[in-house]
């Protein structure tokens, strides 16, 4: 009896152990890809790369207040957001009127757009950042 007792415990560590690493991969590959699209954005007077902002299952965003243009000032990925995305839908939006006008071809910096092209790469995002937690 004592053996399958023992054998229970084991799988319940084996499989806390690996939820634990699952969810880090989940949140290292939600904010590198926050990352890039933030820091994709192309730069003007700053208001579009400032309109980012984050929520988690569509709770209320997290940026506390529009923007002011000109002010180009940091985007608002919550770090709360990121700890809850493991399970949940992470939603990564912007406020700025002419965001979709800029991914698709508007912006003599990136006119092939940044969004598109970050979530393209989310495959190898999540494959290096599995690598990583693997390691530690």
């Amino acid at each position: 009896m004592a053996t399958g007792t023992t054998f229970a415990a084991d799988i319940r560590r084996l499989v806390a152990k690996y939820k634990t690493r699952v969810d880090d991969v989940v949140k290292q590959s939600v904010q590198e890809l926050s990352e890039r699209v933030v820091q994709g954005n192309p730069v003007d007077t700053g208001f579009s790369r400032a309109s980012w902002f984050s929520s988690v299952d569509n709770s209320k965003p997290t940026h506390p207040n529009p923007p002011t243009p000109g002010t180009g000032g940091p985007a608002a990925i919550s770090p709360a957001d990121i700890a809850a995305a493991p399970g949940h839908v992470f939603q990564l939006r912007n406020g700025a009127a002419y965001i979709r006008r800029l991914e698709y071809g508007h912006s003599s910096q990136r006119p092939s757009g940044w969004v598109r092209l970050a979530i393209a790469d989310f495959p190898q995002i999540v494959a290096q950042a599995a690598r990583q937690v693997g390691g530690k």
